[in-house]
């Protein structure tokens, strides 16, 4: 039986990004009067990336202060292939599609 290859993320996405199948969908969690939230949504607006926005003031206080023990800025931008860790980070990420 031949030995199955792992495949990275990234090389996942190469394969797949022209399949009209794959869909990511990107959750973005914000806040009122934030410059880089507007600045990201915006971004994957114009990319016609799907996303989801949630306003942090509309979540639960635990649900906030679980995320912010591992995103201390925001937006905090949740998906289930990539994890950011930075503003810039995302807007590397997101330029580069």
């Amino acid at each position: 039986m031949p030995e199955k290859k792992s495949v990275h993320n990234k090389e996942r996405y190469e394969q797949n990004k022209d399949c009209s199948y794959n869909i990511i969908l990107y959750v973005i969690i914000g806040k009122q009067k934030c410059i880089q939230c507007d600045e990201l949504k915006n971004l994957l607006d114009e990319k016609r990336i799907q996303l989801s926005y949630l306003d942090m003031t509309e979540m639960p206080n635990k649900t906030i202060t679980y995320l912010r023990m591992y995103c201390n800025s925001f937006p905090i931008v949740l998906n289930l292939n990539h994890s950011f860790s930075i503003f810039e980070e995302t807007l590397t990420h997101f330029n580069h599609l």
